[in-house]
C-alpha cells in the first residue's frame, strides 16, 4: 500500500532511523539543554544516558504544539521514587517552556534495557526511533531491524491498560489533551499492527493514516475521528469513550488473539545474524 521509494525501509527493508542531533531545530535547543541539565543534576551518576524522539528529534516540530520527548536510561531500578521525582522536574520544566505542548519522560533501568528480553523493545526502540543526546549511546550495541509483529506486540501490548489509566485522569479541564494522546495511541498501534504486511514504517501521522485506513475499512468512522482529535486539539468525553469502546477495545482484542498465536523466537528474520 505503500509507496516503496518512501516507505521509511532501507534498500535492503531494514528501518531508518530519522531522528538525529543534526535535524534539531535551533528554537528547541535551549529547551533540550535545559532538561539535560536538569535531569545530571537530579540523578547524577544514577543517570547512564538521554535519548530524545519524536517530532523535535525529527527536525519538524511546531511551536506550541509539538512535546519534547525524552527516554532516559538509569542504573538503578525504576522505582516509585524515581517516577514521583521525573512528574516533579516535568512541571518544573513545562512552566519553562512556552513553545512546548508538554515534556515526557520514559525512563528505563539499564539492566533491563540489556536484557535479551528487550529486544523488540528497549533495544528496538533506541537502535530505530532516537537519537543519544547525552552519555553513552547504547543503540550502537544493537541489532537492525525489519518491521515485524514481535516489535508491534512489544510496543502495544500495554494498550488496554493505556487505555483506562488515561480515561480514569479525564475532566473539562484536560479532556483535550488526554483525546489527543489516546488517538495518536490508538492510531499509532493499529498502524505498527500492520507495518510488517504495508512493508513501511512511517513516523508521520498522516502517513499512518493512510495505513491504517487501508487496513481497517470497517472503522474508517473512528479513524478520521482520532484524526480530527489529534489535528484539532479538540475532544470531548463522548468522543473519548467512542473511540475507546468503538475501536480501542478492538485493537486490544487483536493484541491478545495475536500474542496467543505468535511465535516468539530470537532466531526472527527481522534480525540480523
Amino acid at each position: 500500500m505503500s509507496d516503496e521509494l518512501n516507505n521509511g525501509l532501507d534498500s535492503k527493508g531494514f528501518i531508518v532511523n530519522p531522528c538525529s542531533l543534526d535535524y534539531l531545530q535551533p528554537e528547541f535547543q535551549p529547551y533540550l539543554e535545559n532538561t539535560i541539565q536538569t535531569l545530571e543534576s537530579t540523578f547524577d551518576n544514577q543517570l547512564h544516558s538521554v535519548y530524545l524522539y519524536g517530532s523535535v528529534a525529527r527536525g519538524n516540530a511546531k511551536k506550541y504544539v509539538s512535546d519534547l520527548d525524552i527516554s532516559l536510561v538509569l542504573r538503578c531500578p525504576i522505582e516509585p521514587n524515581i517516577i514521583e521525582e521525573l512528574s516533579s522536574i516535568k512541571m518544573q520544566l513545562e512552566a519553562q517552556t512556552p513553545k512546548l505542548s508538554k515534556i515526557d519522560f520514559d525512563p528505563g533501568y539499564l539492566k533491563q534495557v540489556l536484557s535479551p528480553d528487550e529486544v523488540y523493545h528497549w533495544q528496538f526502540w533506541l537502535k530505530h526511533c532516537c537519537c543519544c543526546v547525552w552519555g553513552t549511546d547504547l543503540s550502537q550495541h544493537f541489532t537492525r531491524q525489519r518491521p515485524s509483529i514481535n516489535i508491534a506486540l512489544a510496543l502495544n501490548n500495554d494498550l488496554g491498560f493505556f487505555m483506562t489509566e488515561q480515561r480514569s485522569k479525564v475532566d473539562q479541564c484536560n479532556q483535550n489533551t488526554i483525546g489527543k494522546i489516546l488517538a495518536k495511541k490508538m492510531l499509532r498501534t493499529a498502524y505498527t499492527l500492520n507495518a510488517n504486511k504495508d512493508n513501511s514504517w512511517h513516523t508521520e501521522l498522516s502517513r499512518c493514516a493512510d495505513v491504517v485506513r487501508y487496513y481497517y475499512p470497517n472503522h474508517v468512522r473512528y479513524i478520521e475521528l482520532a484524526m480530527s482529535m489529534i489535528t484539532s486539539g479538540k475532544a470531548t468525553v463522548d468522543e473519548i469513550d467512542s473511540l475507546i469502546n468503538g475501536w480501542g477495545n478492538k485493537l486490544c482484542e487483536q493484541i491478545e488473539l495475536l500474542e496467543s498465536t505468535s511465535i516468539h523466537s530470537s532466531a526472527e528474520k527481522s534480525i540480523v545474524n
